[in-house]
C-alpha cells in the first residue's frame, strides 16, 4: 500500500498492547522475585526498542512505496508527453510515416509495460487498492480509444505480452465491446 492502511495501524496497536501486557506480566514476576528495579527498566527499554523498530520499519515501508508511486507517476507522464497530441482522439489513425508510426508504437508499448508492472504489483499487494482501481479504470478508458486498441493488437501480434496480464487486457477489451 502506498499509504499506511487501517490494518497496519491495527497491527501496530495490537503489538504495542501485547508488549505492554508482557511487560506488566514480567513486572509482576520481576518484583515477586525481588529482582532489581534496573532489570525492570531494562525490560521496558527493550520493549520500547522493539516498538520503535516496528514503527521505523513501517515508516520506511511507507516511504519506499511512496517513492515507487512517484516513480510510476513520472514514467506515466513521460509516456503521455511523448505520444502524439491526438492519441486520445476517437478519430486517431496511425501515421503513414513508418518512423513516426514506430515511435508512437514504442511509447504505447512503454504505456502497456507500465500497466503490466502495475498489474503484477497489485497481484502481490504492493500497491494500494485505490491506486490500482484508478489505474485499472484508466486502462479501461484508454482501451476504448482506437490508438491504444491498435497498439495492443500490433504489439500482441508478436506475442509480446503473455500469461495473466495479456488475458487481463483482453478481458478489458472484451468488456468494452
Amino acid at each position: 500500500m502506498v499509504f499506511a492502511g487501517e490494518n497496519e495501524h491495527k497491527i501496530f496497536l495490537a503489538i504495542i498492547s501485547f508488549l505492554i501486557g508482557i511487560s506488566i506480566g514480567m513486572g509482576v514476576v520481576v518484583f515477586e522475585r525481588n529482582v532489581k528495579a534496573s532489570d525492570y527498566i531494562a525490560l521496558w527499554a527493550a520493549l520500547v526498542a522493539v516498538a520503535a523498530l516496528f514503527w521505523q520499519v513501517r515508516e520506511s515501508n511507507k516511504q519506499s512505496k511512496m517513492q515507487t508511486f512517484l516513480t510510476y507517476t513520472q514514467r506515466y507522464q513521460d509516456v503521455l508527453l511523448n505520444l502524439p497530441i491526438e492519441i486520445e482522439s476517437s478519430k486517431f489513425k496511425a501515421s503513414e510515416d513508418v518512423q513516426e508510426k514506430k515511435e508512437t508504437l514504442r511509447w504505447l508499448r512503454a504505456y502497456f509495460d507500465l500497466c503490466s508492472e502495475q498489474y503484477y504489483l497489485s497481484k502481490r499487494k504492493l500497491i494500494d487498492e485505490v491506486i490500482w482501481t484508478r489505474w485499472q479504470g484508466g486502462m479501461r478508458d484508454y482501451l476504448k480509444k482506437p490508438a491504444f486498441l491498435w497498439a495492443w493488437k500490433e504489439i500482441q501480434a508478436n506475442g509480446y505480452y503473455h500469461g495473466e496480464f495479456a488475458s487481463f487486457i483482453d478481458g478489458l477489451i472484451e468488456c468494452k465491446a
